[in-house]
């Protein structure tokens, strides 16, 4: 009789709610033990992963940094951690090494490019024995949108108001703007590829001036179209080159760095267009044509669907 994995599930929002909808009609062998919400008390959850033993596994799909410790509580305990919280792996390096003590039992996939393989695909070329030689790529949807709309001469305040409101930024647009989304799945990529760094000495360049940053979100609202010149201008530097601008993270084996830039139009980063992901890969294997994943970066659907198939690939391990 196959066994049944116990699942201890943390952030049951709009992805939590789809992973398990997903769960359910695929019938897999899982008992759910205790679902955490934001009220949950610290006791109740930890007494939910001691009481499941070893056939564990913690889902969090959270976008906080005070799972940590639960997920350090299973992997200690012979579990395994499913993750699209990008927290847990951005925090300071030696919180990261802490978990990844475990690697063996922990499934990020879906912290960087949602259900885009990417994790997956430069842990398969480090273990065949290819060398990354440098990591490129936008990995907001958010900006992208925002990017795109700019090239065809919107403008900024234009822009945010129009991403606010088709749901692509958090509540506070400032949340996406202001580059640190970016800088943790760079962060992640980097840690990956065997780079140490802190969150906070990776330089990040935010997209809208400091004056605006403690107003209230109706108010940034307002006030954001004040830069409209500023982004107009260098729009039209990079149209004269034959580039555009976008917010790029690039990361080598010993440097990691996010901001905007000028690409060539006629480019990979260049023809990105709308809220889709791009990551270019360049490896010693992958040099004169590096490998490039491409597709929807965020988005309920898909990053469910990523916690999923972990979810599916620890069942298939045990």
């Amino acid at each position: 009789m196959k066994k049944y994995l116990s699942v201890v599930y943390l952030g049951p929002g709009k992805v939590g709610s789809e992973v398990l909808r997903i769960l359910n009609e695929l019938k897999l062998k899982i008992k759910i033990v205790g679902i955490a919400r934001s009220g949950t008390k610290t006791e109740e959850i930890e007494e939910w992963i001691r009481i499941a033993g070893r056939e564990l596994l913690v889902v969090d799909t959270t976008a906080s940094s005070k799972t940590i410790d639960w997920l350090n509580l299973a992997l200690a305990q012979g579990g395994y951690v499913v993750s699209s919280n990008k927290k847990p792996y951005s925090a300071s390096q030696q919180e990261y090494e802490k978990i990844m003590e475990y690697t063996p039992h922990v499934y990020y996939e879906t912290t960087v490019g949602a259900g885009l393989p990417v994790i997956s695909t430069l842990k398969e070329l480090i273990k065949s024995g290819d060398k990354i030689k440098r990591i490129r790529g936008c990995f907001s949807g958010t900006l992208g949108f925002v990017f795109s709309q700019l090239e065809k001469g919107v403008n900024f305040g234009e822009v945010i108001r129009e991403a606010k409101n088709k749901g692509y930024t958090e509540p506070d647009p400032r949340d996406d703007l202001s580059g640190l989304d970016v800088a943790r799945k760079a962060l992640i990529l980097y840690r990956l590829i065997g780079g140490s760094q802190e969150l906070a000495k990776i330089k990040v360049e935010k997209l809208y001036p400091e004056k605006l940053a403690k107003e209230t979100v109706p108010e940034f609202l307002r006030l954001i179209d004040e830069y409209d010149s500023a982004m107009r201008e260098r729009m039209e530097r990079a149209k004269e080159k034959h580039q555009t601008i976008r917010y790029v993270a690039e990361i080598t084996p010993t440097m990691c760095q996010v901001g905007v830039v000028e690409v060539p139009t006629v480019s990979d980063l260049g023809s990105l267009r709308g809220p889709d992901n791009i990551i270019i890969i360049e490896t010693e294997r992958y040099s004169e044509r590096p490998m490039v994943i491409k597709g929807p970066g965020a988005g309920v659907l898909v990053t469910a669907g990523g916690v999923v198939g972990d979810i599916i690939k620890i069942m298939e391990k045990i």
